[in-house]
Formats: C-alpha cells, structure tokens, sequence
C-alpha cells in the first residue's frame, strides 16, 4: 500500500499510474513536435520570403531536434529503462539518475523553447497578413481571428 495524501494506492494502481504518467508525457512531446511541423509546413506553402521561411526552417530543427532529445532524456534519465518500478525506484535513489535539478532544467528548457516557438508561429500570419494584397477592413477582421487562436 502506498499512501500518496488524499488516497491510499497498490503496488499496481501506483505502476498503472506511473505508466501512464510516463506514457501520458511520451505522447505530449511527440503530438506537440508533430503539431509545429504540420503548422509550419502549412506556413512553407504561403510564405515568400527568405528570411521568414528560414524563420521556419529554424523553428521546425530547433522544436525537432530539443523535442526528441527531451523524449531521450525523459526515458533514459536512469539509464536502460528495464520496468516502471525499477525506473521509479532509481528515481527516488541518490545516484542512480540525473540530479533533480538537471531533470528540471530540462524540462524548464523543453517549455522555454516550445513557448518560444509557439510566439513565433503566433505572430507568423501577423507577417504574413502585413504585406497581404487585401484591404485594410478584411485585414482587420482576419487579424481579430487570428488574434483569437493566439488566446
């Protein structure tokens, strides 16, 4: 039995959750990578100029290259990953894994780079919509949607 505060847990509900937990963050890093690429991709089909599609370029390598290494680090942070148990069990041991605060700084360093990202893909159809051949009243309601999938 393992009492985690409001609820007490088995040795299986706690090795369900740690999968999940484990699965859960596995998942989110690989559809948030996917997700840039495909909006990116999206944004190389109507974009022209050069400095904005190496904005692109730059966006897709950065986001792919840390995201991947992030799903590296999140599952061999304690070496051969053998079974969830053992993982949790290296993880609450001195030693066996990454320090606490290398763990942090990667994970403050994955959303760094994603938040970064996410405002560049943001203000990304701002560009694109300043130098658009339209009027200045349907520039103003496309930027109002825009501004809206910024929220």
């Amino acid at each position: 039995m393992i009492v985690t505060g409001k609820s007490d847990l088995t040795l299986r509900q706690f090795e369900k959750a740690l999968i999940w937990l484990l699965v859960g963050e596995n998942f989110y890093s690989v559809t948030l990578i996917t997700l840039k690429i495909s909006v990116c991709i999206f944004f190389l089909r109507i974009i022209e100029p050069k400095m904005q599609r190496l904005a692109v370029y730059s966006t897709v390598a950065l986001n792919t290259v840390f995201g991947i290494a992030y799903i590296i680090f999140t599952n061999l942070q304690c070496g051969a990953f053998s079974g969830i148990l053992d993982f949790a069990l290296r993880r609450l041991e001195r030693g066996k894994c990454v320090s606490n605060v290398t763990a942090i700084d990667m994970t403050y360093a994955w959303a760094a780079i994603s938040a970064a990202t996410d405002l560049l893909l943001a203000l990304m159809p701002i560009l694109i919509l300043r130098g658009a051949n339209i009027d200045k009243r349907k520039k103003i309601v496309v930027f109002a949607i825009l501004a809206m999938g910024f929220v």
